[in-house]
């Protein structure tokens, strides 16, 4: 391993991240391997929270091609547990289990180097759902860099209306936050696949 470690974390809980990266830092620096917080794209473990009820997903949009991905849930449950989700998915940390299990987590993800770089654009448990004319349509405006309210004057909809396809769009594509929306419109990833029926 590099002297290094590049570390992000895709989660709102301040004090779960504050905690998390401490004990990482600590961690490492025994190691001789120093700890920074990084952007996604450039990190070797990436800690995404996950929402009740849902599942990890990290091959679409991709962050770092190589990294560790790990999945953070709030509490541990039998039906998480039986779900085999995301094949990009090396470990899972649960917030109640403290900081001993997750450093175990972390040693043991690195030790078999699992997840992270796989040989495979997309597995199925990613793949994304098929868009309607009127979602593509909003899409390629977007895409353009037109603002809600010149596409909804342009399809003579709502803004309201404009936004419901943005979000089911982004429902479809396992994206979060605005920002994996827009930066996957900018990699100019919209349109491409088989026949333009799925957006990959």
């Amino acid at each position: 391993m590099n002297t290094v470690i590049n570390i992000a974390f895709l989660d709102i809980d301040c004090f779960f991240v504050a905690g998390a990266y401490r004990a990482l830092s600590d961690y490492f620096s025994e190691r001789g391997i120093e700890a920074r917080c990084s952007e996604p794209m450039n990190a070797d473990l990436v800690f995404q929270a996950i929402a009740k009820g849902d599942m990890a997903r990290f091959c679409h949009p991709p962050h770092a091609p190589h990294a560790l991905y790990l999945a953070v849930y709030d509490l541990r449950e039998a039906r998480i547990r039986a779900i085999s989700g995301c094949l990009r998915e090396a470990g899972r940390v649960y917030r109640n289990e403290g900081v001993a299990k997750l450093l175990h987590t972390v040693a043991r993800v690195i030790k078999g180097r699992t997840g992270g770089a796989c040989g495979f654009s997309c597995c199925a448990w990613c793949q994304p759902l098929p868009l309607t004319p009127q979602e593509k349509q909003v899409m390629r405006y977007l895409s353009w860099e037109m603002t809600p309210t010149a596409i909804a004057r342009r399809l003579r909809v709502s803004i309201k209306t404009v936004s419901t396809h943005k979000r089911a769009v982004m429902r479809k594509m396992h994206f979060q936050r605005d920002a994996e929306l827009y930066r996957w419109l900018r990699l100019g990833e919209f349109g491409q696949g088989n026949g333009d029926s799925h957006v990959v």
